[in-house]
C-alpha cells in the first residue's frame, strides 16, 4: 500500500499538497481541542475505542 500511495501522490501533485493541508488543519483542530490520544496495544485478537468529544456512540 504504502508503494502504491508513493507512486499515486509522485503522479498526482495536487493530491499531495490537498493531503498536506487536510492534515495540517487536522493539527490545528488538535492543538484547539488539547485532545491528545495513545494506545500500545500487543497481542492477538485486542479491540482498542479511543474518543473524544461528545454525543459520540460505538456500536459493536
Amino acid at each position: 500500500m504504502r508503494i502504491q500511495l508513493k507512486k499515486t501522490l509522485a503522479d498526482h501533485p495536487a493530491l499531495a499538497d490537498e493531503l498536506a493541508a487536510w492534515l495540517k488543519q487536522a493539527q490545528q483542530v488538535q492543538a484547539q481541542l488539547g485532545a491528545t490520544q495513545h494506545a500500545t496495544v500487543t497481542g492477538n485478537g485486542n479491540q482498542v475505542f479511543q474518543i473524544a468529544g461528545s454525543g459520540i456512540n460505538i456500536q459493536r
